[in-house]
């Protein structure tokens, strides 16, 4: 197994840990910034809900 050894894991092992965890982070905020916001007219209409107010 990369990153351990006999005497279970190494320095290296938790360092290509946070490579790894570094590069799927680049990924993913990539991805959400590549996620298009839908225009006004394709958004769904939403009514406000009517204020109740209750008092006991």
């Amino acid at each position: 197994m990369a990153g351990s050894d006999v005497n279970g894991p190494t320095a290296a092992g938790y360092q290509h840990a946070m490579y790894a965890a570094l590069a799927l982070l680049g990924i993913g905020v990539v991805a959400s910034l590549l996620i298009q916001r839908p225009e006004a007219e394709d958004a769904p209409v939403e009514e406000e809900p009517a204020l109740v107010i209750t008092h006991h």
